[in-house]
């Protein structure tokens, strides 16, 4: 610190102290604050040594520098003013709140007594209740010493105190000192008080310079006009005291107009320019702005746009503020400074009052500290201070919110406190969301279409865009992203956009909505590609283009011809059969839930999407896809099974029975063809009814029928357990639920069946 400190020895005829052992070693440090300070050095022990701190510097630095030259003390005696859990080293005060700031500094501090040193604290009430025998037992823990304090006033008796120190942390052996009654001083310290003074000036006087110069004074609203569009209007105003001002320019009188106005010091330097009149969408304004000091400022009034001019009178007047209060509106706002002053009283002589706030950094003559919704900077030494408030955070809240800080003063020892709140009243400030809002796909492409939404928004958090993934539309599936980024993806297999003809339109609707609750809708338009071509309700051959179309058959047995491109085939009623150019080797087959699609894995004709048909044709074969258990296949299937199930992989003979079938004949009469030709005795080695039961019995079940089944079988056919005749038995047999196991129908529902 470069500070010279001379260490000082008493000798017996300056100390009327002789209580004190002073075999030992021992040294006093006082701080300059305290009363009388060279009296109590006159009555310190004989041979004691003792330093004064220096009131203007860090009284703990300059400890550690005193120290610096010493060794192995016994004790350590300070003098000094206190106050509960606290006490004053130059400009300094140590106390519980930051000691732990000092830690590193006290360790030193006690790293200079001897094992079992003590630390003795003439302040009064340090050790005083709960807080301040925790401080005393800290500072111990800290210097590794024996520390005592005092829990009263401390100092002469004749003014009510006394020297014993109370309070021990340790075995503390040092003599405190005694029977000091001529050394009249206490260490008590009073507490400052603290005051926040915040009030707007309220004294000024308007003068308007008319012709004759600033010869016209106001004290409450001052009469302007212009007259001209390059009339410019002066007023000059003289305020007495520092603050948050408002001024007001009622323009009610002019229907139209913009003018500038111009607040300037008393050097001419500009500190304000705001613009006002009826074309900014009210008749009057109101602006405020810092007022730092008081003194004259002028104000200028002129036309911001000739072209707007409407002359006339109009009122200009100051008025003050709500200085603690800031309003947000919806609309871009601008917040001025506010200003005040701390005012701290002390009543003790020759006290250094010292300002700040709680939480605030040091930042040399000021002390400042970051608010939520601005900044705050205290001077030390006089208390004024300054708030500047965050414009996009005041704008940015919705609701209203306080903004609170701790204010201090210190006299070094003891503190005082108070609060400064600030009421921020919020706004629900408007969203702005926009962007790219349509899109347009289509089958043939493109099938995607994208773009960005934007969302601007002075309220915090109001802007983010609520995102979506693979939302679920009409025709697709729509994602966006917090950054606004959205994209749609057609579903271009999707059976109603299949269904879309060529010329044909549709939309995809989306909504998107912000945190702040504003909704914007996303329309993607979907073309269709598809050729419609429609059959009659008789039998239609139907052909269709290059382009993905959409064929109806109606009633009738159709043929189905897609040709080229991505098509939907619906033959309607009837046995309607899909036409395809190439060898069924070519071409893959898929079904889904009962819903096929042929796909084209050599050619053009692309994959094409089926409804209602009931046989494919290729080039080298014929497929046969209705083979549910009522369907014709289906029961061409069963009728084979009971004949002989080998003739399912017979195509012409499958083809035979099926033709039959599509031609009318329902499966008893099928039968009675078979038996009419002599086939199914052929199969069963007779035409009798037991040659029938058994070649039934074999064919669905794979097995030999003993002669009790066989019997039973035949009761169904002699009258015993029914009259069905041989024809209605097979056609019985066919359809039981075995017989369609057996012939395994519902694999042939996944591969389809070849005939001839």
């Amino acid at each position: 610190m470069g500070i010279q400190f001379q260490l000082i020895r008493t000798t017996e005829q300056n100390s009327t102290l002789k209580d004190v052992d002073m075999s030992t070693r021992h040294l006093f440090v006082i701080d300059s604050g305290i009363a009388n300070p060279l009296e109590v050095i006159r009555e310190l022990p004989i041979d004691s040594e003792w330093v004064m701190l220096d009131a203007q510097h860090d009284g703990i630095l300059q400890l550690l520098d005193i120290l610096a030259n010493h060794a192995q003390l016994d004790s350590l005696h300070i003098l000094s003013h206190g106050a509960q859990s606290s006490f004053r080293l130059g400009n300094t005060a140590l106390s519980g709140q930051n000691i732990e700031r000092y830690a590193d500094a006290l360790m030193r501090i006690g790293s200079c007594l001897n094992d079992g040193g003590d630390i003795l604290l003439y302040g009064c009430d340090v050790g005083l209740g709960k807080e301040g025998a925790s401080f005393v037992q800290r500072l111990a823990e800290l210097t590794g010493a024996d520390v005592a304090a005092s829990s009263n006033a401390t100092g002469s008796p004749d003014l009510g105190g006394d020297w014993i120190l109370e309070i021990h942390a340790g075995a503390v052996e040092a003599t405190a000192l005694n029977g000091a009654s001529s050394a009249a001083f206490l260490t008590a310290n009073t507490a400052p008080t603290l005051s926040i003074d915040t009030a707007p000036p309220t004294t000024y006087e308007i003068e308007y310079n008319d012709i004759n110069g600033f010869a016209t004074p106001f004290t409450s609203a001052a009469i302007g006009g212009l007259f001209g569009s390059n009339d410019v209007d002066w007023f000059s105003v003289r305020l007495e005291e520092l603050g948050l001002q408002a001024f007001s320019f009622d323009t009610s009188t002019m229907n139209f107009g913009l003018w500038t106005v111009s607040w300037y010091d008393s050097r001419m330097q500009v500190i304000s320019t705001r613009s006002s009149g009826p074309s900014n969408g009210t008749a009057s304004a109101t602006y405020e702005f810092p007022v730092s000091s008081a003194g004259t400022y002028y104000v200028q009034v002129r036309a911001t746009d000739p072209g707007l001019y409407n002359g006339g009178l109009y009122t200009f007047s100051l008025s003050s503020l709500d200085p603690r209060t800031y309003k947000d509106t919806g609309v871009d706002d601008a917040f001025a400074p506010k200003l005040g002053r701390l005012i701290g009283r002390d009543i003790d002589p020759g006290t250094t009052l010292i300002y700040g706030v709680e939480t605030g950094t040091d930042h040399g003559s000021t002390v400042q500290a970051k608010g939520a919704f601005g900044s705050l900077s205290v001077s030390k030494t006089n208390g004024l201070f300054t708030y500047t408030p965050d414009d996009g955070a005041i704008e940015g809240l919705k609701n209203d919110a306080i903004e609170a800080f701790t204010m201090t003063v210190s006299d070094g020892t003891a503190f005082a406190s108070a609060t400064y709140a600030l009421k921020i009243i919020g706004a629900d400030d408007p969203t702005i969301f926009g962007g790219t809002t349509t899109g347009a796909v289509s089958g043939n492409g493109p099938t995607t279409a994208g773009g960005t939404l934007t969302a601007t928004d002075r309220d915090i958090g109001d802007a983010a865009i609520n995102g979506q993934e693979n939302s679920v539309g009409t025709y697709g599936r729509f994602s966006i992203g917090s950054s606004g980024n959205w994209s749609y993806e057609l579903s271009v297999s999707a059976p109603n956009v299949q269904a879309l003809a060529l010329g044909q339109t549709s939309t995809d609707t989306f909504s998107v909505s912000t945190a702040g609750g504003m909704t914007q809708h996303i329309v993607v338009t979907v073309h269709g590609t598809n050729a419609f071509i429609a059959g009659s309700d008789g039998d239609d051959l139907l052909i269709g283009t290059s382009l993905d179309d959409q064929m109806l058959g109606f009633a009738g047995n159709d043929t189905l011809s897609g040709e080229n491109g991505n098509d939907r085939l619906d033959g309607g009623t009837g046995i309607d059969t899909a036409r395809f150019g190439g060898l069924r080797e070519h071409f893959q087959l898929t079904t889904v839930s009962g819903h096929w699609s042929v796909q084209d894995l050599h050619g053009v004709e692309g994959i094409d999407q089926l409804t209602d048909i009931e046989r494919l044709k290729f080039s080298d074969r014929r497929i046969a896809l209705d083979l549910g258990p009522e369907e014709h296949a289906g029961q061409a299937v069963a009728i084979a099974g009971v004949l002989a199930p080998s003739l399912i992989q017979v195509p012409s003979a499958i083809g035979a029975i099926l033709a039959l079938i599509d031609q009318g004949s329902g499966v008893p009469e099928v039968f009675q063809l078979a038996l009419d030709v002599g086939l199914v005795s052929e199969i069963a080695g007779a035409d009798t009814d037991t040659a029938l039961a058994q070649m039934a019995f074999r064919n669905v079940t794979g097995g030999d029928a003993d002669a009790e089944i066989t019997d039973w079988l035949v009761s169904f056919m002699d009258g015993r357990n029914s009259n069905l005749s041989q024809a209605q038995f097979l056609a019985t047999i066919s359809g039981l639920e075995i017989n369609r196991s057996h012939v395994d129908l519902v694999g042939l529902q996944q591969t389809g069946l070849e005939y001839l």
